[in-house]
């Protein structure tokens, strides 16, 4: 073999050597876990319904209803797809699960993928959901109370009766419950149209406060409370509207 012939041998070994090299570095590429959304969720809720659907690239829905952290709508039916990266944060501790593993009566934080398809419920994809198990051995135990909202007409002053309160006003204001720090919300809890509220927690101590509608105030909140195992944490609290 002349030397011309040699070197066009050598060189056609080496181009097919890097072929094979990069053929074989794209098949054994493998794409990493998504990162986990670090912002603020878009809604924070308790599942009520859980419906599995696994048809093309849905793999079900949730209906879920509770605390309105961004959004309008207090209850959402929210579409698990398979790119939804689907969490449960126990404690400080974050894995990823499956939506199998997704029941009702969890606390769940959502983050949206998309706009809000506008109903009610209102509709929308998720991007990302949390279960919150906010349940420890140490049990738990009741934050109660009842609130009174006046004025609610001109010229009544604080402290008169305020009479027969519209069902919607109660309905308008809710209870804040956040963490001792008061800088993560746990959970929003409505009052009945009697004015009472009644919620379970975990033992722990939280900041309690209201969600200010308006120029809503209130002399008793914010205030952090302790909960105990098994005991009721009595909580009364007067809105003053401000209306005169």
């Amino acid at each position: 073999m002349n030397q011309g012939k040699l070197i066009s041998v050598l060189v056609l070994l080496i181009f097919l050597s890097s072929f094979t090299v990069n053929c074989s570095s794209s098949d054994n590429t493998t794409t990493a876990d998504p990162t986990p959304i670090q912002t603020e969720p878009d809604f924070i809720g308790d599942i009520i319904e859980v419906l599995s659907i696994g048809e093309s690239d849905v793999l079900g829905t949730i209906l879920v209803e509770g605390t309105d952290v961004i959004q309008s709508s207090d209850k959402y039916v929210v579409t698990v797809k398979m790119e939804t990266l689907i969490l449960e944060q126990d404690g400080k501790i974050v894995n990823r699960i499956s939506f199998a593993d997704i029941e009702s009566d969890q606390q769940v934080r959502i983050w949206f993928s998309g706009a809000v398809r506008e109903s009610y419920p209102a509709q929308v994809d998720a991007a990302q959901i949390m279960m919150v198990n906010n349940q420890n051995e140490q049990g738990s135990g009741t934050l109660a109370g009842h609130v009174t909202i006046g004025p609610i007409e001109p010229v009544v002053q604080p402290g008169d009766d305020p009479g027969d309160v519209p069902p919607e006003v109660y309905d308008a204001r809710k209870i804040m419950i956040y963490d001792a720090s008061g800088e993560d919300l746990i959970k929003q809890v409505d009052i009945g149209h009697d004015g009472n509220y009644n919620v379970e927690l975990a033992t722990g101590t939280y900041l309690v406060d209201i969600n200010n509608l308006g120029i809503d105030y209130s002399d008793q909140v914010p205030v952090n409370v302790e909960i105990l195992i098994g005991e009721t944490v009595q909580l009364d609290i007067d809105i003053d509207t401000g209306i005169r």
